[in-house]
């Protein structure tokens, strides 16, 4: 049955609720017929979310993150303070606080972070990463005390001497066009190539053991050398196949030597060298000792412990020129 309009009053004791009880305020809720919400009434301690402008005049800047993030926070600020005025309203004090937010400090760190690893991503290749240090960038670019500018300070004058007010502060805590475009001089096209040489180059003295102590010259070839480390491809077995572990370090070699003569001219060298024009740092290659694999200009012997690399006269001249031109 309907509840009927009228009820008996509850008269307002110090006890709890029984059961009784709730079954009749449940069946006043459930059949009472909803009301349409009351207009919230404006009050003057509710703030307004400030407008974040969507502007597409001029090309897009990076910089803008640091407007659009400085409205955010006051959008938050605005909606927590409204929430906290309607709670202290309905309860004479507020339930939730102001959600945490980054900081635009922390935000422009951020950015400059995701910056360079976005550079080293879009101009490396796939088996070399360019090498990219946020300071040096940062140095580059004139910005590397970009923290304490954002930070002003007023300096205390010695007694006598007029005082030094703080200089104000910047627009935005640190220009990210101007970093986003040196990354793009400096990495990108062929200036990101020289930049790849002159990290290969190092690579390749190091790896290969590339100076006249440990290099040997025969009448046929100028040798150098690769350290690996290798185990028995079968378990049990003493004396080979042989597996290598360090398949990334051997293809990041043949990487820079077909970059090295594809820079020399030595085209057919370069292109047969590429690791995905051979299995030798496939996950599955395997070998035996004196093992040879020819290229046009290179042999290369396979040890268990040592990989000899026994360029031609030609190659190893390009080779030489190459570290010369690019080798710091």
């Amino acid at each position: 049955m309907p509840q009927k309009a009228t009820t008996p009053a509850i008269t307002r004791t110090r006890r709890g609720y029984d059961a009784g009880d709730i079954d009749d305020l449940l069946s006043l809720v459930t059949s009472a017929k909803p009301e349409a919400p009351a207009p919230p009434v404006p009050t003057a301690a509710q703030p307004k979310p400030a407008a974040i402008s969507d502007s597409t005049s001029g090309p897009p800047s990076r910089n803008d993150i640091f407007k659009r993030y400085l409205a955010y926070e006051d959008a938050i600020s605005a909606a927590s303070a409204a929430q906290a005025s309607i709670e202290r309203e309905a309860f004479g004090f507020s339930l939730t606080s102001r959600p945490r937010t980054e900081g635009i400090e922390d935000v422009a760190k951020q950015a400059i972070k995701m910056m360079v690893h976005e550079a080293q991503n879009q101009f490396s290749n796939r088996y070399t990463t360019l090498s990219i240090q946020a300071s040096d960038v940062l140095a580059a670019t004139g910005q590397e005390n970009w923290e304490h500018a954002w930070h002003p300070t007023s300096s205390r004058a010695r007694r006598g001497e007029p005082f030094v007010p703080a200089p104000p502060r910047p627009s935005i805590p640190v220009d990210l066009d101007k970093i986003w475009i040196y990354l793009e001089d400096t990495y990108g096209g062929e200036a990101g190539q020289i930049a790849l040489y002159k990290q290969l180059a190092p690579m390749l003295i190091n790896r290969l053991h590339l100076n006249d102590k440990d290099m040997r010259r025969t009448a046929n070839a100028v040798i150098a050398y690769q350290s690996v480390r290798a185990s028995p491809f079968s378990y049990g077995s003493k004396t080979g196949p042989y597996k290598i572990y360090e398949r990334r370090e051997v293809n990041e070699v043949f990487d820079a030597l077909s970059h090295v003569f594809e820079w020399s001219g030595l085209d057919a060298l370069s292109l047969a060298l590429k690791p995905d024009r051979h299995r030798i740092g496939e996950y599955e290659f395997k070998y035996d000792v004196r093992d040879k694999f020819a290229f046009p200009g290179l042999e290369i012997v396979a040890m268990k412990s040592s990989w000899d690399y026994k360029f031609s006269h030609d190659a190893a001249a390009k080779l030489q020129l190459f570290l010369g031109t690019f080798d710091a």
